[in-house]
């Protein structure tokens, strides 16, 4: 079977499978840790972990640019 290419990347069905099933496995995990600690009203929260996981990778990638763009500058963030 010949894997469709999008760019750089390539989106064969067993990538796509093993992509929603680790998505999956994490939810899962989050939502036993929600419940069996009786912390109901964090579930929801649970469920956006994947969201979550993008704005992590997201802000990493802008860091590595300023670390290797200006490494002697610092952005401050203004915490009212």
């Amino acid at each position: 079977m010949k894997a469709r290419r999008l760019g750089c990347f390539s989106w064969d069905p067993v990538r796509q499978f093993q992509l929603i099933l680790g998505n999956a496995n994490g939810i899962d995990l989050n939502l036993i840790a929600v419940f069996c600690r009786g912390y109901y009203d964090l579930a929801l929260y649970a469920l956006l972990n994947p969201i979550y996981w993008q704005l992590h990778s997201m802000d990493t990638y802008m860091a590595l640019w300023q670390l290797l763009a200006k490494p002697f500058y610092w952005k401050k963030k203004c915490m009212a």
